[in-house]
């Protein structure tokens, strides 16, 4: 049985475990440092009220999470949601769709008028596109060599 549900500060160590996965098989893996002090944190703040962590869980395991926040646009005020992570295990996808939709409720909740995600590779952003979102601008990385 599946079933998505909203984290609790309780989930922390579930979040963090998720994120160290992510982080090791995703496209981050050969392009980030990581810092498991950097996950805990980040899925602190989020927990502790500044977004919302969201969890897919199979068999009373998680699978997948989404993280979000809301703030204001620094162009236009609006409110929006920002997408701080995603992730489902690789066994597991299919459920990704279903803590996005998730997602963006807990957004349209929270005041948030739209939504932006991150694509980290072209199969990703084509999925965007086909769940109607456009694209706005690209995210280039560059890392500086030890001073």
């Amino acid at each position: 049985m599946t079933q998505i549900r909203e984290a609790d500060p309780t989930d922390l160590d579930i979040v963090v475990a998720l994120g160290l996965r992510f982080a090791s098989e995703s496209v981050y893996a050969n392009r980030l440092s990581v810092s498991p002090e950097a996950v805990k944190t980040v899925a602190e703040w989020l927990l502790g009220g500044a977004g919302a962590i969201f969890l897919a869980e199979r068999d009373g395991i998680a699978v997948a999470m989404i993280g979000l926040a809301v703030y204001p646009h620094f162009l236009s005020g609006q409110r929006y949601g920002s997408e701080v992570f995603w992730w489902c295990n690789p066994e597991s996808r299919g459920l990704g769709l279903r803590l996005l939709r998730e997602g963006e409720a807990w957004v349209r909740e929270h005041g948030g008028t739209f939504m932006q995600l991150t694509a980290p590779s072209e199969d990703i952003e084509t999925l965007y596109v086909k769940l109607g979102y456009s694209r706005i601008e690209a995210v280039y990385s560059k890392e500086f060599p030890p001073c």
